[in-house]
C-alpha cells in the first residue's frame, strides 16, 4: 500500500477514510471567522499565572499556541521571551 497525501493527512485512503468523522470538528471551524473564534479564548495571564517553572512552561507554550489560537509575538511578550531580530 502506498502513502498519499490526502488533504491534510499523510496516508493511504484507507487511513484518511477512518480519521474523516475526528476531522468534522476541524471543517467546521474553518467556517467560523477566526476573530469570533478567539473570543472566548482564555487570557494569556491568567493561562501562564500558575507555571511554576521552565519545562511546565515551555508545554504550555505549546499548548497555548496550538489550542488557544495566540502568536509566538503575543506569547513571547506574555512571558518575557523575545526572538533576535
Amino acid at each position: 500500500m502506498r502513502p498519499w497525501r490526502v488533504g491534510i493527512l499523510l496516508g493511504s485512503d484507507e487511513f484518511a477514510g477512518e480519521l474523516k468523522p475526528l476531522l468534522s470538528d476541524y471543517e467546521a471551524l474553518k467556517e467560523v471567522p477566526r476573530r469570533e473564534r478567539l473570543t472566548a479564548r482564555p487570557s494569556l495571564a491568567r493561562l501562564f499565572a500558575k507555571v511554576p517553572d521552565k519545562p511546565t512552561r515551555n508545554a504550555c507554550i505549546h499548548e497555548v499556541l496550538r489550542l488557544h489560537g495566540y502568536t509566538l509575538q503575543e506569547v513571547g511578550d506574555a512571558v518575557g521571551l523575545h526572538t533576535q531580530p
